[in-house]
């Protein structure tokens, strides 16, 4: 399988949280963004795989973060 690099928004919770596990599961390097700081390091830190995965605080609503956190991921 070739690995993909991904951008999630909203993952620190929810469907978005399942949706990043899941793909670091299986071998994909993930990015996430999160409003909130501190739950945004508490899903770093329980989730683990530092080499595949990028955590970023942005708000998805906020077209300069998301543009920035696209720049970061690619």
């Amino acid at each position: 399988m070739t690995s993909k690099t991904v951008l999630i928004t909203g993952a620190t919770s929810g469907i978005g949280a399942h949706t990043a596990r899941l793909l670091i599961d299986r071998g994909h390097r993930v990015a996430v963004t999160g409003r909130n700081e501190s739950k945004l390091k508490a899903f770093l830190g329980e989730t683990g795989h530092p080499d595949r995965l990028l955590g970023l605080v942005a708000d998805a609503a906020d077209w300069q973060a998301t543009e920035a956190a696209v720049t970061r991921t690619v």
